[in-house]
């Protein structure tokens, strides 16, 4: 059926070209609140979405079911191509693309009242750790199929994915102490019970509150954290931001930019990586390509259509949010290691904060690289010791400025949050503004 909407949007409605994405995800997730189970229920989400060019124009509509739905997809595409962009690109018709390692049958074969035992095992774990907290848990597999189709083309990948997450919730002196941890990938877990160690240790360092200061200071962003300074920079790197001029980065390529300890790259091959793939969403090989190499700016993301704006190849950046419209984003993005170890940037911090979970996700003008967080976790440290959590705190500044002249040092390994992948990074001088 889905062979049949090319040809019919080709030669029945005379369409220059077409092209259908269709996603279909099982999901079965198990989740628990306040420790008890809430619930244990499967979903099957399935997702088509047609462009067609018609006259030189660009249309684009979706549905959740082919069924009698075909003609008026069809329709649909070609009523808003009416309206739609120039199309100054065609739709990808190759046929090779690497095989990256993302359908793992074991994933797959994971059964949820094995997900509902691992559950009950962190909760009880959690409850045991953590009397008075709140704890939410939850354990979650899926599986995609992930098809795309052309006038001449036609593929299609299979993809597991696994998330585990823990919260806890603990209410002391009418503060809120709030701790979650997380792990996505296309496998599961070797050591699933790992994130409770990980909660115990930051609520033991969160038994003493402690206001800051309003000046600038040293500050640690953990990889729980790094994410959102990494947005700054995406959105920079956008492709619709770069072709328009908008971005600040818009014709830089081979400038030097950041300092040349930093080397950031997208990695959409990577094995089990949460978002790697075989080819994007409009069918374009993924790959791994660096975006900063020592400082200096070497790609942007980009779909077809920023592509062609600027005369190049597309990265295998599409991305289409299900039901939505293909556009450049990262898939796995990846900033390299320096040589510190994170306990010796504490040890080496005179007085500066450790910030790990914020509030906001990255208020003010993100494509500028300005950000502007209230600190939800940030623990207080003070001559090479971390003395508390800190309360009625914010963070601001410019990823750029902080990522050219403003890094004291790059820690020596990797953590994941979702689909970032980044070392600890100390910086100098960050505002930070607080009531002490």
């Amino acid at each position: 059926m889905e062979k049949e909407i090319i040809q019919k949007a080709i030669k029945q409605y005379g369409c220059d070209d077409a092209e259908l994405f269709v996603v279909k995800i099982e999901k079965y997730p198990v989740s628990f609140e306040a420790s008890k189970l809430k619930s244990v229920k499967s979903r099957l989400l399935r997702g088509y979405s047609l462009r067609t060019i018609k006259n030189g124009r660009l249309g684009f509509s979706s549905c959740t079911s082919l069924k009698d739905n075909g003609d008026k997809l069809i329709e649909s595409a070609i009523s808003a191509g009416e309206f739609g962009p120039v199309a100054e690109f065609s739709f990808w018709k190759g046929q090779r693309f690497p095989q990256p390692d993302v359908f793992f049958p074991e994933t797959v074969s994971f059964e949820i009242e094995e997900a509902e035992l691992m559950g009950r095992r962190i909760v009880r774990r959690l409850n045991e750790m953590l009397p008075e907290a709140y704890i939410d848990v939850s354990v979650s597999k899926s599986f995609q199929e992930v098809s795309h189709y052309t006038s001449e083309t036609e593929k299609t990948y299979y993809k597991s994915l696994f998330s585990l997450g823990a919260t806890s919730l603990t209410v002391r002196s009418g503060e809120l102490l709030y701790i979650n941890e997380g792990k996505d990938s296309c496998t599961i877990p070797e050591d699933p019970m790992a994130i409770i160690g990980n909660i115990i240790w930051k609520e033991k360092m969160s038994q003493n509150s402690v206001e800051c200061p309003s000046k600038p200071m040293q500050v640690i962003f953990t990889p729980k954290t790094m994410p959102i300074l990494m947005k700054g920079f995406t959105t920079g790197l956008a492709g619709r931001n770069v072709a328009s001029k908008s971005s600040p980065l818009s014709d830089r390529i081979g400038e030097k930019i950041l300092d040349s300890r930093v080397s950031i790259y997208d990695d959409g091959i990577m094995s089990a990586g949460p978002a790697s793939a075989p080819f994007d969403d409009e069918g374009v090989p993924k790959q791994r390509f660096p975006l900063f190499a020592k400082g200096v700016l070497k790609n942007y993301f980009l779909d077809l259509a920023s592509a062609a704006a600027l005369k190049t190849e597309p990265t295998g950046s599409a991305e289409r949010r299900f039901l939505a419209a293909p556009i450049a984003e990262p898939s796995n993005l990846v900033m390299e290691p320096g040589n510190t170890e994170y306990e010796d940037m504490i040890e080496n911090m005179e007085d500066g904060l450790v910030i790990d979970q914020v509030i906001g996700g990255g208020q003010s003008n993100l494509l500028n690289g300005e950000f502007s967080m209230n600190v939800e976790l940030g623990f207080r440290v003070k001559k090479g010791k971390i003395v508390g959590r800190v309360r009625n705190t914010m963070v601001a500044g410019n990823v750029y400025e902080l990522f050219s002249d403003k890094i004291e040092a790059i820690g020596n390994k990797c953590e994941s949050d979702g689909s970032v992948f980044t070392p600890y990074v100390l910086f100098k001088d960050v505002s930070i503004s607080g009531r002490e």
